[in-house]
């Protein structure tokens, strides 16, 4: 791991995780701890200065594909329950009801002075506005248009936490899920999405329109054949891509075969039970649950000078590659001119994990190494056999 050029957190937990699961190809594994950091990042609200002053929010849109028996739901699970469970109780349970509190007592506040009127009755009639949006989600499975607005609400009036649509066998339960995937197209830039006009009635008052902005993740994963079967799935697959999901996401596409196991029983259950593992699971779910800590919270990422310098080479690079796709290859070209914006996110959520407020070389050409592999990945998915190569090879 010493030589790697990605992340070295991240790649210990991918060596964890292919020692449990016998998986030899680390793609999956390492795009799903990427999207599990910038998870954790965006729940704290941490943002980067880009140059000229810009922030933006890191968050993460992922489509992780790899056979079945891959361990894709073994790796999630330790992710969840054994690395940031830690983060995930002080979050839910400390943090987000602390911050909460001070937020809406700031707004009961601004209330009262533009309305010229009681603080407490504000205060009191904001809690109640807070209390109807419900509790929130660390993250759900599909959802309607109408709940992700709400749950917006929330996050906005609590000023932490993200949303995060994490959909198990996407082939599966794309079509089901059209409308939620429309509007997390809309909120990946800045976290921003337009209120819809409702009729305001005594029995449903039309609430404040807030325009703070919220991150949101999304993670898809499941199988290649589920998703690319060559018929309505795969279709609305390409109208995705094509009408923003492609530059939006980093990509995971493993199509290694599952091979029988090459250890002995009595090898794998040394693996299995190797202590070593348990210890630094452990570890790094203490060091991440300091990570939900308010200190660690609404933290700006600074950009040396040195990585200003690599960003806008970088995004130069993109730009000058996307303009050698033909215009026909629109999914690709968008994709690679926008390659730098979710680098940078990335790069922020590793040096959120080393609880860093500037973001270095070593953060950025880690975030790099992820992303062009990522690109690498999308072209595969892209050029993928159709239907009748498929046949083609079959018969032959």
């Amino acid at each position: 791991m010493t030589n790697t050029p990605f992340n070295p957190i991240q790649e210990r937990l991918v060596e964890i995780m292919q020692k449990k699961t016998q998986n030899d190809d680390p793609m999956f594994f390492r795009l799903v701890v990427a999207y599990f950091f910038c998870k954790i990042a965006s729940m704290m609200r941490t943002h980067i200065m880009l140059p000229g002053d810009e922030h933006i929010p890191v968050n993460m849109y992922a489509i992780n594909l790899a056979n079945s028996g891959s361990g894709k739901g073994h790796s999630i699970r330790v992710l969840e329950t054994k690395v940031i469970n830690g983060f995930r109780h002080e979050f839910l349970n400390k943090t987000f009801p602390n911050i909460a509190d001070n937020t809406l007592a700031t707004i009961a506040a601004r209330r009262a002075l533009t309305n010229k009127s009681d603080p407490d009755g504000e205060l009191a009639l904001a809690e109640a506005e807070f209390q109807t949006c419900g509790k929130l989600l660390f993250s759900f499975d599909s959802a309607t248009t109408p709940a992700i607005k709400q749950m917006r609400t929330l996050l906005q009036m609590a000023g932490a936490g993200s949303m995060n649509l994490e959909i198990d066998e996407i082939g599966s339960n794309m079509l089901s899920n059209t409308e939620a995937l429309s509007s997390f197209l809309e909120l990946f830039d800045v976290g921003q999405i337009k209120a819809k006009l409702v009729k305001n009635t005594k029995d449903n008052q039309r609430s404040e329109d807030l325009m703070d902005p919220t991150p949101t993740n999304a993670l898809f994963f499941g199988t290649p054949a589920k998703l690319l079967d060559s018929g309505k799935v795969e279709a609305e697959l390409d109208s995705m891509l094509v009408s923003g999901y492609g530059r939006r996401c980093f990509f995971g596409f493993s199509q290694v075969r599952i091979s029988p196991e090459k250890l002995t029983p009595e090898e794998l259950l040394v693996a299995l039970n190797d202590n070593s593992d348990v210890d630094y699971l452990v570890k790094l779910s203490n060091r991440f649950a300091l990570l939900a800590s308010p200190t660690q919270f609404n933290t700006c990422m600074e950009m040396v000078e040195d990585v200003q310098l690599a960003f806008l080479g970088y995004r130069q690079r993109c730009q000058e590659r996307a303009s050698e796709f033909s215009d026909y290859q629109e999914s690709k070209q968008a994709e690679m001119a926008h390659r730098h914006f979710k680098c940078v996110k990335l790069a922020a959520a590793y040096a959120f994990v080393d609880s860093s407020i500037y973001l270095t070389m070593d953060h950025w050409n880690q975030a790099v190494a992820l992303t062009e592999e990522s690109g690498q990945a999308f072209h595969n998915i892209l050029q993928r056999d159709k239907a009748y190569a498929k046949l083609a090879k079959y018969i032959a």
